[in-house]
């Protein structure tokens, strides 16, 4: 474009916009590339809407009953749908560290996930973690208690979780 527009390349997605503060001063630029006059570019609008984080899904349970392979948690403020992670106890490290600690489980859009049956070995155990998401977009992992003080946990998942 022209100036006093700003040298290119452009984008093709409004998507780029992402994650950016939309407060303060926005100019639009128009380019006329018909072959003949069509059309107006005098009036416009932008709509611009927050997408807000998710907080942390909280409380996290298994549900009373015989089978007891539903878990629940309360509900986390601004979540879409909820990713049920998975991990075993050598991954639980990976938790503070940022490396790779667990797996997908499952993706609800409800407050609950059933069918959560499956057997550690013997002597073992699986850890589930519940993690918020708004737009796609996780929200935090919660956090763990080392020596009394909150240490933000960085959850890494690897995929969908495999049989093992």
């Amino acid at each position: 474009m022209p100036a006093p527009a700003p040298p290119g390349p452009y984008a093709t997605s409004l998507s780029i916009f992402d994650g950016i503060d939309p407060h303060g001063g926005w100019i639009l630029y128009l380019r006329d590339d018909a072959a003949i006059d069509v059309g107006s570019g005098a009036r416009w609008c932008l709509d611009l809407f927050p997408i807000y984080p998710s907080s942390e899904a909280r409380n996290l349970r298994w549900q009373a009953g015989a089978a007891k392979n539903t878990l629940q948690w309360d509900a986390a403020q601004n979540a879409d749908d909820y990713l049920v992670l998975r991990g075993a106890p050598a991954e639980l490290p990976g938790l503070l560290s940022g490396a790779e600690d667990d797996c997908i489980a499952t993706n609800v859009s409800q407050q609950a996930a059933g069918g959560i049956d499956l057997v550690p070995s013997p002597g073992s155990f699986y850890w589930y973690l519940v993690v918020g998401r708004s737009h796609e977009h996780a929200g935090p992992s919660g956090d763990a208690r080392l020596s009394g003080v909150a240490t933000p946990r960085s959850s890494d998942w690897g995929g969908a979780c495999v049989a093992p």
